[in-house]
C-alpha cells in the first residue's frame, strides 16, 4: 500500500462529500477545498484509491467513469432520465460468481451489477409534467 498524503485523502474526501460522482466532478470538488491540487494529480490519487480498493470505479455505459466512496461489494441503480447513481440497498450475492463460472468456464472473481430505469423522483415529475398538461 503506498503512503496516504493529504493530497489523497482531500480526494478521498471529496469522492465522500459527492454522490457518485466523476473524476471532473472530484476535481471541481477538490479545487475548493485546495486550490493547489491539479488535475493530474486529482486523477493520479483516484486511480490510485481504486486500485487500493478504497473507493469504488463504477463503469457507466456512455459515460464517464465515476466513484464510489463505500468500497463494499455492493449495487447500483442509474436513472435514465437524470443520469443520478444510487446504490441499491440488497445483500451483495458473492454466490452468483460460482453460480456464472461453470457457464463461461472461466474463474469469475467478483461481479458488479448494474440496474437502470427511471427513479421514483423522474418518475414523481414525469406524473406531475402529465397531469398539468392536461390542464
Amino acid at each position: 500500500m503506498r503512503r496516504n498524503t493529504a493530497q489523497r485523502q482531500t480526494v478521498h474526501r471529496a469522492v465522500a462529500l459527492l454522490d457518485h460522482p466523476s473524476a471532473e466532478a472530484v476535481y471541481r470538488q477538490v479545487k475548493e477545498m485546495d486550490p493547489q491540487i491539479g488535475l493530474a494529480t486529482v486523477y493520479r490519487n483516484i486511480n490510485i484509491l481504486a486500485e487500493e480498493g478504497q473507493i469504488q470505479r463504477l463503469i457507466v455505459p456512455g459515460q464517464a467513469e465515476r466513484y464510489d466512496a463505500d468500497a463494499r461489494d455492493h449495487y447500483h441503480y442509474l436513472c435514465d432520465t437524470c443520469g443520478r447513481i444510487y446504490d441499491v440497498k440488497m445483500p451483495y450475492r458473492p454466490e452468483l460468481n460460482e453460480e456464472f463460472a461453470p457457464g463461461v468456464g472461466q474463474n469469475i472473481r467478483t461481479h458488479t451489477i448494474l440496474f437502470q430505469g427511471v427513479c421514483k423522483e423522474c418518475r414523481q415529475k414525469e406524473d406531475e409534467d402529465g397531469s398539468d398538461s392536461t390542464l
